[in-house]
């Protein structure tokens, strides 16, 4: 690739994503629109010991006629891209905004790209970039047979095992959840290995010029890589936000909380339910299949073998428990909530909405004297688990894309999880010239004149010390949050004093 902005535009075009996957060094165009254009771009990682064993093993088999799968794609496959067309063909528009999705289960046929690239194209437009990280469960990352094996396998017993309908994919494959009936260890795995990448990329990403290569890195980068991002995206100032769709949602979660001052926000799209609470027959999985998986997983969660490492902590409460009964992780995602976003839809009967309010303890749903809790919330009327083109998506669309826009660019003050108690000991502990303060607001007759609502702040934080002025003016804002009027907060402090 020539180190000129201008080469980028006029590299091949294709219509349509190729089948067999196929890897793409240098990136491959697709069509979305006048607008926006969509960018197909190798990457390879790294694996973790279980998907290592699984290809060295597949590879070795093929090598002596034993075994017809390909399985090498899991380590080096294709990110789609999709971005404004204004970031690849004018100078210094670069995108500052990028949002990771992560795919759902069993989504191994072409159609399956077409959500993806209908809300990469339409955050394009709004100057968010988008790219669609396949997990092992996607299509350009799970194992298929060769075509050239067809007919040795077209007349097994095991109907379970389909041919896929999609045009382009004349290929059999091999279902992804059949790997959880036989190692139900891999969807621990699956989501170590998601979340080694994911968390990897942002970090390479969000630096200027990114590190090629560090021993802990889970991404593999050269300076073809480093040329293609600085290209595309203002590295120094880029945010990063995920996204999970179905069981990439929970994925994304998981991503998330292991760091989550790395990512800026994250939003689960029909995601979020238990695998205890999830109904997997609309997505193709049988319900006996889906029992047996549960019930062998449940065996392994408290086993998982020792490279899981740090992480079966918190593979444990994503993937079963609501609430959160670590009290770690529940404190992880009760001071990040105000970055999660979950989008449910009203119909889905895969992931139903209303296991959404059991992150939370029963009493962080409502106003306590200590601190209100939430979560971002948008249920949207009618929609089910497939993100498929129906009347009632097109409807609802503008409104997820705008919501997602507006959430994405709102703020996040840290100042909004101050809980109540917090503001009252500050308060309580302040002293101006050795003087509580609200005896000296009293002494100096800062109170206003007009029914002793609101105090001088002006005349308060210039009597400060330098240390405090900024401290003092957070916590009267964040106060705002608790107390009616100034005259309530100093009454709530002169009955703290008293008590």
């Amino acid at each position: 690739m020539k180190n000129k902005r201008q080469d980028l535009p006029t590299l091949g075009r294709l219509g349509a994503r190729q089948w067999p996957p196929k890897s793409h060094k240098f990136p491959i165009t697709f069509s979305l629109d006048k607008e926006t254009m969509g960018l197909l771009k190798n990457i390879n990682v790294k694996l973790v010991r279980f998907y290592d064993e699984v290809v060295n093993s597949s590879q070795e088999k093929a090598r002596k006629n034993e075994f017809h799968w390909v399985c090498e794609h899991v380590k080096s496959f294709d990110l789609s891209f999709y971005v404004p067309l204004n970031a690849v063909s004018l100078p210094l528009q670069k995108i500052q905004n990028l949002l990771i999705m992560l795919n759902g289960l069993n989504e191994i046929e072409h159609i399956h790209y077409s959500h993806y690239d209908r809300i990469g194209a339409s955050l394009a437009l709004r100057y968010i970039g988008a790219v669609l990280f396949p997990t092992p469960f996607h299509l350009n990352r799970t194992s298929y047979l060769e075509e050239r094996f067809r007919t040795r396998y077209e007349n097994r017993s095991n109907s379970k095992q389909r041919w896929p309908q999609a045009p382009g994919a004349p290929t059999m494959m091999r279902k992804p959840h059949k790997s959880m009936l036989s190692r139900p260890e891999s969807l621990f795995y699956c989501f170590k290995q998601i979340a080694n990448e994911i968390t990897s990329f942002a970090r390479y990403l969000r630096k200027s010029h990114g590190s090629t290569n560090t021993a802990d890195a889970s991404v593999n980068m050269d300076s073809n890589d480093n040329y293609f991002y600085d290209y595309l995206f203002d590295r120094p100032n880029l945010k990063v936000h995920l996204l999970g769709y179905s069981l990439g949602g929970l994925q994304a979660l998981f991503t998330f909380l292991r760091n989550p001052d790395l990512f800026d926000h994250c939003i689960l799209v029909n995601s979020g339910a238990s695998i205890d609470d999830l109904k997997t027959k609309p997505v193709g999985i049988y319900d006996d299949e889906w029992k047996e998986i549960k019930r062998k997983c449940h065996e392994i969660r408290f086993h998982l073998p020792d490279d899981i490492g740090d992480e079966r902590a918190f593979l444990n409460e994503v993937l079963f428990e609501r609430p959160f009964n670590d009290e770690r992780i529940a404190n992880v995602f009760r001071q990040n909530a105000h970055k999660l976003l979950f989008i449910a839809g009203g119909a889905d009967i895969v992931s139903p909405a209303e296991h959404l309010l059991q992150f939370l303890k029963k009493e962080d749903h409502v106003a306590t004297n200590t601190e209100f809790r939430g979560l971002n919330i948008l249920q949207v009327e009618g929609l089910g688990h497939p993100l498929q083109r129906s009347l009632d998506y097109d409807r609802w669309f503008p409104v997820i894309i705008s919501t997602i826009n507006q959430f994405i660019y709102s703020p996040n003050p840290i100042l909004k999880q101050i809980p109540y108690s917090q503001v009252v000991k500050w308060f309580s502990q302040l002293k101006i010239k050795n003087k509580a303060w609200g005896d000296w607001c009293r002494e100096k007759n800062l109170l206003d004149a007009k029914g002793d609502q609101n105090l001088d702040v002006a005349r308060i934080i210039d009597s400060l010390p330098p240390k405090k002025k900024k401290e003092f003016l957070q916590y009267y804002l964040i106060s705002k949050r608790y107390f009616e009027n100034d005259s309530e907060l100093l009454r709530t402090l002169e009955r703290q004093k008293s008590g």
